[in-house]
């Protein structure tokens, strides 16, 4: 093929080419290869290729030359450039060398492919390795990963101080060995449905109890995803947390809980909630003997209606302050309705709770 063909044909490339002597001046770029330096094909006509590179890059290039020099070519390497504005940017190169008939070089040829994207990709993705590292091997979370058959393949080293266990003595052993045989039969309840329902399923966040090296047993939560390769489940990647502190503030909030409907059922006063519509949620026990409705009867109804009728204004003004304005109210003197049409003398107070429930309790008989 002439150079006349070679050079109709180049224009058409979508990489860089040009043609060196073999002292590196420049005697032929096609656009392509021009426009990526900055420059017009005809401003690098007849010059070296030296003005392409800084000083410092010069010395990679000089090296790659003479490698191109004794092995005729060289493919694959990545090496920086000088823009026309002194910009510095990488790109991968090719070179050959092009033989004269009588077997002496006589020119060579460069093909280069702009990798900036790539390069910054690489970054980037650099970059997130570099913080998901930091991140797995300092967070106080266990992050792990698993294959197909819930074998670990991967655990950061807070493993150690969860469990006594350092990261290698978990690495290829199942997931059910950590776990009491009763415990994870519901753990793998969770895993086969997230299994079952892999094309929808996002993430499940659970709480169990595991198995630490002494044998004891410790509550904590895992969350976890699937791994999925060509469509496909292929493991699992998740975290666990211990969640010690958590379990006991539960305990001692059902305590408390506990011991707060004792006092309810046995309190000498009507406790009573509603909810956003002011209907009755909730009624203590005291009501039956009061009032002589069952807690069944009262509960879904509005509480107004329970009111003496020349107060109910008054009260539902109160009611609507606590609720909206945040303002409680104590010792309002009212009459509530017997089941048996009589009227009982009270005294009430409420306070407001998350702004659209109000509770109020009534506090003393006044009078029957």
């Amino acid at each position: 093929m002439d150079s006349f063909s070679f050079k109709e044909i180049a224009k058409y490339l979508p990489y860089g080419v040009t043609i060196m002597s073999m002292d590196g001046i420049i005697s032929f770029v096609n656009e392509r290869f021009a426009h990526l330096y900055g420059y017009e094909p005809e401003e690098l006509l007849g010059k070296h290729f030296s003005v392409l590179h800084t000083e410092e890059q010069m010395k990679s290039v000089n090296e790659l030359y003479r490698e191109l020099l004794q092995k005729k070519e060289y493919s694959s390497r990545e090496l920086w450039h000088k823009h026309k504005t002194g910009r510095i940017f990488p790109m991968l190169m090719f070179g050959k060398v092009i033989e004269h008939p009588a077997a002496n070089p006589a020119y060579f040829i460069t093909s280069v492919f702009d990798i900036k994207k790539y390069k910054k990709t690489e970054a980037d993705l650099t970059s997130y390795r570099e913080i998901e590292s930091f991140l797995s091997q300092n967070s106080p979370d266990i992050i792990w990963k698993m294959d197909s058959k819930l074998r670990f393949t991967y655990l950061s080293n807070s493993l150690y101080d969860m469990f006594g266990y350092k990261p290698e003595e978990w690495l290829g052993t199942y997931l059910w060995k950590h776990f009491k045989k009763i415990r994870f039969v519901g753990v793998a309840k969770i895993i086969k449905q997230a299994i079952r329902e892999y094309k929808t399923f996002t993430y499940t966040r659970f709480e169990t109890w595991m198995l630490k090296k002494d044998g004891t047993e410790i509550p904590v939560e895992i969350v976890g995803k699937l791994i999925l390769k060509d469509g496909k489940y292929a493991g699992l990647q998740g975290s666990t947390r211990e969640i010690t502190d958590r379990v006991e503030q539960r305990k001692e909030l059902q305590t408390t809980y506990d011991r707060l409907k004792q006092l309810i059922r046995l309190s000498n006063s009507i406790i009573w909630e509603t909810n956003e519509f002011n209907r009755i949620k909730y009624i203590s026990p005291f009501v039956a003997k009061l009032l002589g409705y069952s807690q069944k009867d009262i509960i879904g109804k509005i509480w107004c209606e329970f009111h003496y009728e020349e107060e109910l204004e008054l009260f539902s003004r109160l009611l609507t302050n606590c609720k909206h304005d945040n303002k409680s109210f104590t010792d309002f003197h009212t009459k509530l309705r017997n089941k048996d049409g009589s009227y009982v003398y009270v005294s009430s107070s409420g306070l407001p709770l998350l702004k659209t429930i109000v509770s109020a309790v009534l506090e003393e008989l006044i009078s029957t």
